[in-house]
């Protein structure tokens, strides 16, 4: 098999390089990193009690409470874990929380649905369907903890997200999830449903753990922009134009 080499690849993070390395067999030199950045003027730290009146206001969730956002997909989003895992929390801890749920259904939702249906926390399982950009800081800023257990993804926006309204992130440490979150995020085993309801009792139980997670997190997002995701692209791009175009073998596995 032969890649034709044009003008290289751009990829959203190390993780994804090497995935990209491993099964495409595409050469090292070929590949270029360049990260993503959350929006500064959307995604900032505000007041939490006037982002929890809006969020009651249209999705008639009280809180407090843990928020995961992402398209509802199964099993790759790894929603069944998480339900489970607030199901031992709320049993151990006796936390008031809800979970809430943001996103769209997509494959194999109805599967995540029933698994909420059937939960002893039902009551206390919101789902919000959509939810709009515009809402997506408000959603950040009013929860206790933002958790992302996904079992892949290419970069991981939403924990970026979270980071930039200054809200503490638990999330996985698989995939190019820890690459986003840095020291600034507590990393949980997203197999292990104990080890989500550990990482995610630990936080709500320790202020000071919070308090510090905020910090490092606002510090650590500022570490991302567009503007130094423009400045990459051009000079990766630059550098293709002036590599020679041509075919390079692919790499035996």
């Amino acid at each position: 098999m032969l890649i034709r080499r044009l003008t290289g690849i751009l990829t959203l993070s190390e993780s994804s390089k090497q995935d990209i390395i491993e099964y495409v067999g595409a050469p090292e030199e070929s590949i270029c990193v360049v990260p993503l950045a959350a929006d500064p003027v959307r995604y900032f730290p505000s007041d939490k009690q006037e982002a929890q009146q809006r969020i009651r206001q249209r999705y008639g969730v009280e809180p407090p409470y843990i928020l995961y956002i992402s398209r509802i997909e199964h099993p790759g989003k790894n929603h069944v874990r998480l339900i489970r895992a607030f199901e031992k929390i709320k049993t151990a801890d006796r936390l008031p929380h809800r979970l809430v749920i943001a996103g769209s259904d997509w494959t194999r939702a109805e599967e995540v649905h029933r698994q909420a249906e059937a939960s002893p926390c039902r009551q206390d399982i919101v789902f919000t369907g959509f939810a709009p950009q515009s809402d997506l800081p408000d959603l950040y800023r009013g929860a206790d903890v933002f958790c992302f257990p996904s079992l892949f993804e290419g970069f991981g926006m939403p924990v970026l997200e979270a980071m930039a309204c200054g809200t503490p992130v638990a999330c996985s440490n698989c995939s190019s999830i820890p690459e986003v979150a840095g020291n600034a995020g507590v990393l949980f085993d997203p197999l292990s449903e104990e080890s989500i309801a550990e990482a995610l009792s630990d936080l709500l139980a320790h202020e000071d753990k919070r308090q510090r997670c905020r910090e490092e997190g606002i510090a650590r997002s500022k570490e991302y922009s567009w503007e130094n995701t423009a400045s990459r692209t051009i000079e990766a791009l630059l550098r293709f134009a002036r590599q020679p175009s041509g075919s390079t073998r692919h790499r035996p596995r």
